[in-house]
């Protein structure tokens, strides 16, 4: 991570000023700006897209930039992609930009004509003081992210994804790029051939170079199976990781499909965690998670710690994450995505303010000290883009919710461990193929087709990249294979609905026992009076000390959800 800065006054020693004096900025290393030379900071990568690569050949990071301002200036930003956050800094201004998924976040507050712009929400908290914002936070209880640009801190915003911040003495917002172009996008027939071809060369667009070693998150579902398809046929040298339970099922079907391939492949898993391994994850969390990341999140923030000491030389690493998501569309677990945003296109404010309260009371949120006029008008800001029509609010809900907030976690997680961390199924170039296809999710007449289909794309491209893995099960709904769902549907469909009372027989990936409840205990006892106000303690408490340690992971959320926010204030430098 480059960390830097750009505020209207000086706030950091480091800090350069401008041109003019309108502004100061630090990128992590002293540089200085020349007339005709602007400073180009890229916080993580950034890689032609497809329709450009030719062109650019061996052009890369700030090169790759430059060469594109000079040659396509108007429209650079719709010529690269990556998780990235862009800062061209100028004599006479800057401009700001980061990826379709905001993966590259970054954090604005704004005063009358002062502001600070950083990647660390921290140096933004200390220049603008920001008091705790209980609004947001009970926002935070009510949706489980911190989701659009809410923070914890009053005044404080996130990025939005694809946002462009343009300044000449005066700032200006905007988005380059909206996602429902993807859901406008003219239909058109792809063969499954065309697809895996397209597929493989999306894939290989991330790899500088033949056999360069990379390694890969694989589950036993088919969205890490096509990756590792892609990967395969591009000719990298792959390892690859699982995380959970060994005698779960995802884990031995993943250790099936390496042995297969002959792939180096490890599982990491946490067999007897205590409330100080936990303790000590989460503080890592938090000290990489700008305040965004769940401490539900250990177990992969831990598996990616030992990859990294398994593979010290590998820098490249792949994930499936969203494959599932923008193919089957959203589910309404309760964790991911909240129960409130069911119904959210339904009913007029009032409605949704009276709805937003009964769940938060149920989630032991001190409404009474809350600003429900506030809550309301944020409540506004958060549902608005969800007012639509049911198949818009499912492709918008898994891009925002999905997307842009659960799954920024991982992929902040893996960051954190990997030079350069690729989601191919978040790729423009991947997205605007599948948009255009009948393989995603909104293009279907119905829930029940996306069920029967969801995984249709992964497992056609998987079997014709990778024949080979045709007879070997997916973990996932039911335990059918490439082979079943290619031959005779009314046994693939009795198949399924049998392997999926087997899925029953093993063990989840994570378990949460004793030692959970006892964290949780510990922390509740300690929770920063920056946040306690909001929650009735009391009540979480007595609850905590009556349930058995079997809950879910989304049950967990109602104990967990005060730790996380306590956290914020109480990993606070003084």
């Amino acid at each position: 991570m480059v960390e830097w800065v750009v505020s209207r006054n000086k706030f950091l020693p480091e800090q350069v000023a401008a041109q003019g004096g309108n502004y100061f900025y630090f990128c992590g290393k002293q540089v200085s700006l020349t007339p005709d030379e602007p400073v180009i900071i890229i916080d993580g990568y950034v890689i032609p897209r497809l329709d450009c690569q030719d062109e650019c050949e061996g052009l890369k990071g700030a090169g790759l930039v430059r060469w594109l301002m000079q040659s396509h200036s108007a429209d650079l930003i719709l010529r690269i992609k990556g998780i990235f956050t862009l800062l061209i800094i100028k004599p006479d201004g800057f401009e700001i930009y980061n990826d379709i998924h905001g993966m590259g976040r970054y954090f604005i507050w704004e005063r009358g004509n002062d502001f600070i712009i950083s990647n660390s929400i921290e140096k933004v908290r200390n220049y603008s003081r920001a008091a705790p914002d209980y609004e947001n936070m009970a926002l935070y209880c009510l949706t489980e992210h911190f989701v659009m640009d809410m923070t914890a801190f009053q005044g404080v915003k996130q990025s939005a994804p694809a946002s462009r911040i343009t300044f000449d003495g005066a700032m200006r917002r905007s988005l380059y790029w909206e996602p429902m172009r993807l859901f406008n996008s003219q239909k058109k027939e792809c063969e499954p051939e065309c697809c895996a071809d397209r597929w493989v060369k999306i894939i290989k667009g991330y790899i500088s170079e033949p056999g360069m070693n990379t390694t890969l998150t694989l589950t036993g579902g088919s969205d890490s199976r096509l990756v590792l398809a892609g990967l395969m046929k591009s000719g990298a040298k792959v390892s690859a990781f699982t995380y959970g339970d060994p005698r779960s099922a995802d884990a031995l079907v993943a250790k099936m499909v390496a042995e297969r391939l002959g792939i180096d492949h490890a599982v990491h898993f946490a067999d007897f965690p205590s409330p100080g391994w936990l303790g000590d994850r989460w503080h890592g969390i938090i000290s990489i998670g700008n305040t965004l990341v769940n401490l539900h999140r250990a177990h992969r923030y831990h598996a990616a710690e030992e990859e990294r000491k398994r593979k010290p030389e590998v820098g490249l690493l792949f994930t499936g994450l969203m494959g599932g998501e923008y193919l089957r569309g959203p589910e309404y677990d309760g964790y991911i995505i909240s129960e409130y945003f069911r119904k959210v296109n339904h009913g007029s404010p009032s409605d949704r303010l009276r709805r937003a309260m009964e769940m938060l009371a149920a989630r032991s949120v001190d409404t009474g000290i809350l600003d429900t006029v506030l809550l309301s008008e944020k409540l506004e800001q958060l549902s608005a883009p969800f007012l639509r029509q049911e198949k818009e609010k499912e492709f918008l809900l898994s891009f925002f919710i999905y997307g842009c907030a659960h799954h920024y976690q991982d992929s902040l997680i893996y960051s954190s461990q990997f030079r350069q961390v690729v989601n191919p199924f978040m790729d423009p170039d991947f997205l605007e193929m599948a948009a255009a296809s009948d393989y995603i999710s909104f293009n279907r007449s119905g829930r029940f087709s996306n069920l029967l289909r969801a995984s249709l794309f992964q497992v056609q491209l998987t079997h014709l990249l990778l024949p080979e893995l045709s007879d070997i099960p997916y973990s996932k709904r039911g335990f059918y294979t490439a082979n079943d769902l290619t031959g005779n549907r009314l046994k693939y469909l009795l198949g399924r609905f049998a392997g999926m009372w087997r899925q029953h027989s093993y063990p989840p990936n994570f378990r949460y026992g004793e030692w959970m409840k006892d964290f949780a205990g510990d922390q509740l006892s300690a929770l920063s009076p920056a946040v306690a106000p909001l929650f009735k303690v009391n009540e979480i408490t007595h609850r905590l000390n009556q349930v058995t340690t079997s809950l879910s992971e989304r049950e967990w959320h109602y104990y967990t959800n005060p730790l996380n926010l306590g956290k914020i204030f109480s990993n606070e430098k003084t």
